[in-house]
């Protein structure tokens, strides 16, 4: 009797550990910027990366929803501009929209609305084309997606000025989180893995989801590889405090009530407005006051 192929682990971007089952494509991971993973070299025999040494000295992670983007559900707009498009199913475009009215009324929290999102994402682009979904991410985020003021600089200047590898970390799927970190000239993004087997959307439930704990974990792995440098984080949302709590420079931006409570007892900076140049100079000249 043939024996059963097993689920593979493989090491994603900065040591980040995946399970893949048995067939599946490993998702892409790799420096926007110079098109090659980040610190790392590929691992042709698993399709993975391997950690290597940092590319820059420092690290910043930044949140996207509510931190680079004034939107707060843009990988709902992806959906929904995907469904409009003859792409995502539309049956399961009518879970999601329960689910997101679950989630404006309270009843649905935030962790279970980013897991859920993430199943629901899966399920409506079953049989899809994954090449065909990245074409369309790429569209979407040249037409549709908006930044708050000065974003691209201030990443730019973190980059190249000030010797940061920039990370971006979300609850929104992979493929639109690829496009989004090629249009920001980011290291590397990290979104939910919904898995892919054979080019195509599989409609299996996702490999990785980015709730609080999930935030922190990869982060957490990262950090690991920067022990000579500056570590920073900038979030807005209940979400965020996980990652932001492992980094020496944590920044606050338009909070949500709660957070806003939290950061002013840890003494993060709190910034609030559409100019992100403010967060570029609370970064560079960082002073934190516990009360």
């Amino acid at each position: 009797m043939e024996e059963k192929e097993k689920p593979r682990l493989i090491t994603g971007g900065f040591g980040t550990t995946l399970i893949l089952e048995p067939g599946a494509d490993p998702p892409v991971q790799h420096d926007y910027v110079t098109g090659k993973p980040p610190a790392a070299e590929v691992n042709s025999s698993i399709g993975g990366t391997e950690t290597g040494k940092q590319r820059r000295k420092n690290i910043i992670f930044f949140d996207f929803d509510g931190t680079l983007s004034p939107e707060l559900l843009n990988g709902a707009r992806f959906t929904e501009y995907l469904k409009d498009k003859g792409i995502f199913d539309g049956k399961a475009y009518n879970e999601w929209e329960v689910l997101e009215k679950g989630y404006k009324e309270g009843t649905v929290d935030q962790n279970k609305m980013s897991t859920g999102f993430a199943d629901i994402f899966s399920k409506g682009l079953s049989k899809k084309r994954e090449d065909d979904v990245k074409a369309w991410a790429g569209i979407y985020v040249g037409e549709k997606v908006k930044y708050y003021d000065g974003v691209k600089k201030t990443i730019s200047r973190l980059r190249d000025t000030n010797d940061y590898d920039i990370v971006i970390i979300s609850a929104s799927p992979q493929v639109l989180l690829d496009a989004i970190g090629r249009d920001l000239g980011a290291t590397v993004a990290y979104g939910a893995y919904v898995p892919i087997e054979n080019g195509s959307f599989t409609g299996k439930k996702p490999d990785r989801y980015f709730t609080t704990d999930g935030k922190r974990e990869v982060v957490k792995t990262i950090l690991k590889e920067y022990t000579n440098g500056t570590s920073a984080a900038v979030g807005d949302s209940k979400g965020d405090i996980g990652m932001m709590e492992l980094v020496e420079r944590a920044v606050v931006w338009n909070p949500h009530d709660e957070v806003n409570e939290y950061a002013q007892k840890r003494g993060w900076p709190v910034l609030s407005g559409n100019d992100y140049s403010k967060v570029y100079g609370k970064i560079t000249n960082y002073s934190c006051k516990k009360k």
